[in-house]
Parts: C-alpha cells; sequence; structure tokens
C-alpha cells in the first residue's frame, strides 16, 4: 500500500512536472505569437499612417499652392491696376503741360506778330 501511494504521488508528481513544462511552453509560444502579431500590426498601422500622413501632406501643400498662386495673380492684377492709374495720371499731366506750353507758345507768337506788325507799322 505505502509503495502504491509513493507510486501514484512520483506519478502525480511527474504529471504535475509536465503540464508546469507544457504552460511554460504555451506561455513562451503565446508571448511569441503576441509579439510577433504586435510588430506586424504596429509595422501595418505605421505604413498607414506614414502614407496618410503622405496624401495630408500633399493636399495642404496643393492647397498652399493654389492659394499662393491665387494671391500672386491677384497682387499681379492690382499691381496692373495701379500702374494704369499711375501711367494715365502721368501722361494726362505731362498732356496738359505740353499743351500749356504749345498754347504760351501759340501766345508768344501772337504777342511776337503783333509786335512786329506795330513796329512795320511805325517804321513806314
Amino acid at each position: 500500500m505505502v509503495v502504491l501511494f509513493v507510486v501514484l504521488e512520483v506519478v502525480l508528481f511527474i504529471l504535475l512536472e509536465v503540464v508546469f513544462v507544457v504552460f511554460e511552453v504555451a506561455f513562451v509560444l503565446l508571448e511569441v505569437v503576441l509579439f510577433v502579431v504586435l510588430e506586424v500590426v504596429a509595422s501595418i498601422l505605421l505604413e498607414v499612417v506614414l502614407v496618410l500622413l503622405e496624401v495630408v501632406l500633399f493636399v495642404l501643400l496643393e492647397v498652399v499652392a493654389f492659394v499662393m498662386l491665387e494671391v500672386v495673380f491677384v497682387l499681379l492684377e492690382v499691381a496692373s491696376t495701379l500702374l494704369e492709374v499711375v501711367l494715365f495720371v502721368v501722361l494726362e499731366v505731362v498732356a496738359s503741360i505740353l499743351l500749356e506750353v504749345v498754347l504760351f507758345v501759340i501766345v508768344l507768337g501772337v504777342v511776337f506778330v503783333a509786335v512786329l506788325e506795330t513796329v512795320v507799322f511805325i517804321l513806314v
């Protein structure tokens, strides 16, 4: 009876050790599987985030470039309009001054002719 009890105790101890080893192996395998799965998931998520970031940056750069192009176009339109106004005013002033000079020369010519006629009339 004692021998049977000792044999059962040894068998149970060996079975307990086998179960313990099986649990240790299962735990290590679970750790490895979880590590690999998490590594793959993290890699995939990183790729997705990088692609999304690239798309967002591309769209933002497109929008910024479009806005800057529109701003440049508006600034060119404003500059063109200001140049037209300035040229119109300058040409108007120059034309006015030239007209005044021409009128002054005509008046001087008329006065000179009148003085010359008077001198000729007095001399004759």
